[in-house]
């Protein structure tokens, strides 16, 4: 597990969800993370065999379109659909398949 000193301690960077640090300039936290909490949720909905919704986390609006077949998200980390990026809605979708034997 990887961990950082902040001012509010040392933090395990693996259990944080990504977010923009100002300080740093950066994303931070994990994907993984953010994966395992969207299958916790049930935030994750099959569309057919290939697509699947994920739906925003609390707090959260943007509902993403996943096309597992193709690796694409319409997130912005996913660079709106272009293929090469793993982001934590893709990897979401990947888990879910996982437990539910897909």
């Amino acid at each position: 597990m990887v961990t950082r000193e902040t001012k509010w301690g040392r933090v395990e960077v693996d259990e944080q969800m990504p977010r923009w640090n100002v300080e740093l300039g950066k994303m931070i936290g994990s994907i993984r993370y953010k994966a395992r909490t969207l299958n916790r949720l049930k935030l994750i909905e099959q569309i057919d065999e290939f697509n699947f919704r994920v739906y925003p986390l609390p707090k959260n609006k943007t509902t993403y379109d996943i096309d597992i077949k193709a690796e694409i998200c319409n997130c912005q980390y996913n660079q709106n659909g272009k293929t090469g990026k793993l982001c934590a809605h893709i990897m979401g979708v990947f888990l879910y398949k996982m437990n539910k034997g897909c």
